[in-house]
């Protein structure tokens, strides 16, 4: 099935004076000559997409997810011959490891870690890692539906209200909610959500995936901001996400980040970026049509020619000949290379004298 996808992405550091969020998309010859974030989205047929929300304070949070995030995207770009689910795991461990190597290296560092989600978009799926409570959100036909396991203690407490171990209030309000339950440490992983089975994707579909800043806003208003925004693009999407976070003047803002992924209707088009990919198809459309339109000029030669006899046998209709150009399918795309490192565009929020940090 022929797919494309348009990405963006924006962070705010809310009311902190350092972020600890990090998060890089890595497309398949994306069609656009700038950086996402940066005024203007990209699109293509291929994509991954990596998060991380680091703990550990100003240096180890974002350490730990910057560290995490890039050994991630280098070991998941260097595997061959496997499925998108082995990749996806394999590179979980790579990200893991890479975060104990940086904590032997430096015991300053002890204790740092960090949410990691991982997605791979192609041929109309889905596939997903994560580990943690970054999220990752979908809107479909008016409903805004989280598709990863939240690895918190917000579910574990949200169950004893249901068996009425507790209260609704104080499932809400216990300051252990947002305790994680499994995270990217460089010790053995607990929790891990691993989608092995391709999710499946339709046109106008919104990805979202975010760290857990964005929960500053409440489903239906990050569903709200969407449905307005989406008309306008990925960017505007990611943007105005981000600004509705600062809006919500939260005391003591987290970090939020948001990748936000739009599945187009129209087949992504490579030709557009390489013509000279398949020329043979090419000449066999252009020879065909010069083909018809001798063939025609034959027919018409000798229909005059023969009008004599036409009539001797009686009125006849003259043919119609109609060429239509043939859609030869997908190209096959490239294997994701790494782009460079660019920096990622903030939306900042003024601070809250208030509520000092």
């Amino acid at each position: 099935m022929s797919f494309a996808c348009e990405f963006a992405l924006c962070q705010t550091r809310g009311q902190r004076d350092y972020q600890e969020d990090y998060c890089e998309f890595v497309a398949a010859q994306a069609e656009a000559a700038e950086p996402p974030g940066h005024g203007r989205p990209q699109r293509t047929g291929r994509l991954l997409a990596v998060l991380a929300d680091g703990m550990g304070g100003h240096v180890g949070g974002a350490v730990a997810s910057t560290t995490a995030v890039t050994a991630f995207k280098e070991r998941y770009c260097g595997i061959a011959g496997q499925t998108i689910a082995a990749r996806l795991e394999l590179s979980l461990h790579a990200g893991n490891d890479a975060v104990a190597a940086r904590r032997k290296e430096d015991p300053g560092l002890d204790g740092m870690g960090c949410t990691l989600i991982g997605a791979h978009f192609e041929n109309a799926a889905l596939h997903w890692v994560s580990v943690g409570d970054s999220l990752i959100l979908l809107l479909r036909n008016g409903r805004l539906v989280p598709l990863n396991a939240d690895h918190s203690m917000g579910p574990e407490l949200d169950r004893m209200a249901q068996l009425r171990e507790i209260t609704p209030e104080q499932a809400r309000s216990d300051p252990m909610r947002h305790a994680l339950r499994s995270a990217v440490t460089g010790a053995r992983l607990g929790l891990v959500d691993l989608r092995a089975e391709p999710y499946e994707l339709k046109p106008g579909d919104w990805i979202i995936i975010a760290s857990d800043g964005l929960e500053t806003l409440s489903r239906a208003a990050i569903q709200d901001v969407i449905e307005r925004a989406r008309v306008r693009g990925a960017q505007a999407v990611a943007n105005e996400l981000v600004d509705a976070v600062n809006a919500a003047g939260r005391p003591r803002q987290d970090n939020a980040t948001v990748m936000a992924v739009q599945v187009l209707g129209a087949p992504h088009r490579a030709a557009a970026a390489d013509p000279d990919r398949h020329p043979s198809m090419t000449a066999i459309k252009r020879a065909a049509a010069a083909g018809l339109a001798v063939i025609a000029l034959i027919v018409g030669i000798v229909w005059f020619s023969g009008a004599d006899n036409r009539a001797a046998e009686g009125p006849d209709n003259p043919g119609h000949f109609q060429t239509e150009t043939q859609d030869f399918g997908e190209r096959e795309e490239p294997e994701p290379v790494m782009p460079g490192n660019t920096p990622i565009p903030e939306r900042k929020q003024s601070k809250n004298t208030s509520h000092p940090q």
